[in-house]
């Protein structure tokens, strides 16, 4: 079994035997044979496989889609030993992907030693190198392509298309000479620009006002045509151009021929990377001009006049954090969008489109070739999520049309993670009884059976085709009023958590080629758990990890104060334990000095089980995400300041009605004695430690970073473990916990408990939320 690039497989069967013809600073072998060259070699190659070389490239088929994006034509080696430069070797590629750096003697050229090794190709402006001596002079190279945006084969205007299309790449490897007479260097190269794909469908509800669509064009506003050569010397930020004119639009890239709703179409474009931040004049991001005749003839005067503008924006990145907004090299964006209405006709305030992304690494399509019969099913996505969107769409490639009769795609998992942190397949109802006057009260919530996530789902592709689209919908239950004699109930199922979908798509090959999606759809708002291992404090001086690695200590450690004692979660009874630590039989230690021995007498303390926690066993700490403001609450990070070195909450009025875009709530591990005073509970947040131990990682991941939490913060809490307690536990169990305003406390609806507690929360970092998901919790 062999794996080839589907996108070119007829071009690397042609590459089994060739010839390379090469020049360099230094003489280079003449010629290459045809299999096993001699000497020392440099072997080319993108995601393991060969690269494309010119003459390989100019023998492609007219509909190839590689686009050039593994084309190399010429390449710069430099040799480093101890970051000072020992060789540069320029060459040009031919008809094979291996370069003859040295003959047989390339062992006289290369003495036994370590080299750091660095590979740029297809550099687009031909600066003189030669003053190159060391590697931080190398990683000040620059590349410039003024039109790094553009796509090979693109339609720029009837008369002209775009060719010659080339990407900067580069690569690294460390090497020392073998002892062999021959020897290859491998070298695996990656792109340095960034690859936007953007899938285009349209909706009904803007077909149906009789449009008939006469193409689509695009264009991208704040590309960057400059970049560091090399990845490895990080990102540096270059001048964007593309503004928001008319000018310098081009066709769509791929459109399947459909009218109406069944049209689809793929646009590409590239940029160096990108990071704008808060910078939203930096912001990269595409136009889209669709113009269509409107056969109604209600929106214009003259019905053969067609309209020529029709204007919307797709952004390329979006989130509340502004740490994630940006574009990075040899990653592909991918976006799913769907025009459902018309479009501004002004180029300078065109319609955002709501967009579906997925953000992986730039790699080439793989597919199994058996013999000389190739059975392949590539999908342009494994991997999907979808931000408050509820319907998204995938390309699939086939050498046989997918099944029929709902085997083509079919869902095996839909599920959401619920309070326990078990996967659960129903979607709850619940009802708010409200009175004739619209009345309501938390208290009157009535669960109710829910429905099946899988029952909320569409998917539909397209049959007897050989490449086409997958569209797969997931609806988000709103909420909706129904009537009563003398009150309405409001009944909601409106998911807070995030749903899990795997998608197995199945084509009609013998035997069958299948495929798997991941889609992870999140809501406007959600909420997912995370597991806490134990919790303590910073000015205590016992972990739980002390007895687990059986650790012992020489003076007396602290596991509790007057308001909070140091808590674990046994994983075999799921039961929370506080812990203590105690004094065991004393003993004499010999220490070693100068060959002599002297005795100290030291009380060692161990760390053991204390006082079950029932009913409180809920070891989850709940993360919320929020991105968008309403009219009960402001999205914006909560002020903060250090008190001696500790992070607090500023106490001020305007402060306490902020909600973090991303915050997190202790868990049960948190608890502390009921009627804690503020100041107590300022010192318990500022000093409260939770640690988690993921299932797959050795490395306990600590967080010691808690705050005091506003009024609004609290005010979600309650309200989302009220609505929807399959998903939120009832967290804030007391009647009144304490803000981030100095002596103000929170009253929580309906509560009949006495007491003031404090519940501490942080605000996650991208970095968490890295750390999360390859763990699996996201």
């Amino acid at each position: 079994m062999k794996r080839y690039d589907f996108l070119y497989i007829l071009c690397l069967l042609a590459l089994l035997c060739g010839t390379i013809s090469s020049c360099s600073e230094d003489p280079l072998a003449d010629g290459l044979p045809e299999e096993n060259p001699h000497g020392l070699v440099l072997q080319l190659a993108i995601d393991g496989n060969p690269v494309v070389t010119p003459s390989a490239a100019s023998t492609r088929i007219a509909a190839d889609p590689t686009l050039n994006e593994n084309l190399v034509e010429k390449v710069d080696v430099f040799f480093f030993s101890n970051d000072d430069l020992h060789k540069h070797v320029n060459a040009t590629l031919g008809t094979d992907y291996r370069i003859v750096l040295a003959g047989a003697d390339w062992k006289t050229q290369f003495p036994a030693m370590q080299y750091d090794i660095y590979v740029v190709a297809n550099r687009h402006k031909d600066t003189d190198l030669s003053g190159i001596s060391t590697v931080a002079e190398l990683m000040k190279l620059i590349d410039t392509d003024n039109e790094v945006y553009r796509v090979e084969g693109e339609r720029m205007s009837e008369s002209k298309t775009y060719s010659g299309k080339t990407f900067l790449m580069d690569g690294k490897v460390t090497w020392t000479p073998p002892a062999t007479d021959d020897a290859t260097i491998e070298v695996d190269l990656k792109r340095a620009a960034a690859k936007i794909v953007v899938n285009v469908s349209f909706s009904e509800a803007f077909i149906t006002d009789q449009i008939d669509i006469i193409g689509v064009r695009k264009k991208v506003v704040n590309y960057v045509p400059q970049v560091v050569a090399f990845a490895d010397a990080g990102y540096r930020e270059m001048e964007v151009m593309g503004d928001a004119s008319t000018s310098d639009f081009a066709d769509t890239d791929h459109t399947n021929g459909e009218q109406g709703a069944k049209r689809k179409d793929v646009l590409y474009a590239y940029t160096y990377p990108n990071h704008w931040g808060e910078n939203m004049e930096r912001e990269t991001y595409l136009l889209v001009n669709v113009p269509y005749n409107d056969n109604n003839g209600t929106d214009k005067t003259n019905d053969d006049t067609p309209y020529l503008y029709n204007y919307y924006k797709v952004p390329i990145r979006f989130s509340a954090d502004t740490d994630e907004l940006h574009l990075d090299r040899n990653m592909q964006y991918t976006v799913n969008v769907t025009i459902d209405r018309k479009g501004n006709t002004e180029i300078d305030q065109p319609v955002t489109l709501t967009p579906t992304f997925n953000v992986a690494e730039w790699k080439t399509k793989d597919i199994n070739v058996d013999n000389d019969s190739p059975n392949y099913l590539v999908l342009s996505d494994y991997d999907i999520e979808m931000h408050n969107e509820e319907k998204v769409t995938i390309e699939f490639f086939s050498s046989s049309p997918l099944a029929a009769n709902n085997m083509g795609v079919q869902i095996t998992e839909a599920y959401y993670v619920d309070k326990d942190g078990n996967n659960a397949t129903t979607q709850h109802y619940y009802y708010i009884e409200t009175d004739w006057w619209g009345n309501s009260n938390l208290e009157q919530i009535t669960n109710r059976d829910g429905v099946d996530i899988k029952d909320l789902c569409e998917i539909t592709w397209d049959e007897n085709t050989l490449t086409g689209t997958i569209t797969f919908k997931s609806e988000f239950i709103k909420e909706y009023q129904s009537g009563g004699n003398h009150y309405d109930n409001i009944l909601a199922a409106t998911n807070i958590t995030a749903r899990y979908f795997t998608l197995l798509v199945t084509n009609t090959d013998s035997p069958a080629t299948t495929k798997e999606v991941k889609i992870t759809q999140y809501p406007l708002e959600y909420i997912m758990g995370v597991p806490g291992w134990y919790s303590t404090r910073s000015d205590f001086g016992a972990n739980w990890e002390d007895h687990e690695n059986e650790k012992e200590f020489n003076d007396s450690p602290t596991v509790s104060n007057t308001v909070f004692s140091s808590k674990y979660f046994n994983e075999d009874d799921k039961h929370i334990y506080t812990y203590i630590s105690r004094g065991v039989n004393s003993r004499w230690v010999d220490w070693g000095i100068f060959g002599g021995y002297w005795e100290y007498y030291g009380p060692p303390y161990e760390i053991v089980s204390g006082e079950d926690q029932n009913p409180q066993n809920n070891n989850r700490m709940y993360l919320v995400q929020l991105t968008s403001t309403n009219s009960e609450y402001t999205i914006a990070r909560p002020k903060t300041d250090y008190e001696n070195g500790q992070l607090i909450t500023v106490d001020s009025e305007e402060n306490n009605e902020l909600v973090s875009p991303a915050f997190m709530l202790a868990s049960q591990l948190g608890t502390v004695s009921s009627g804690i005073s503020w100041s107590n509970a300022k010192e318990q947040c500022k000093n409260y430690i939770e640690v988690i131990k993921f299932s797959d990682d050795e490395e306990p991941y600590r967080l010691d970073d808690w705050r005091l939490p506003t009024r609004q913060e609290l005010s979600i809490i309650a309200d989302y473990q009220k609505r929807q307690p399959q998903v939120l536990d009832e967290v804030l169990r007391g009647s009144r916990y304490w803000t981030a305003r100095d002596g103000v406390a929170y009253d929580v609806p309906n509560s009949t408990t006495s007491g003031t507690g404090v519940r501490c929360i942080r605000d996650v970092t991208p970095a968490d939320l890295e750390e999360f998901a390859n763990h699996g919790i996201r």
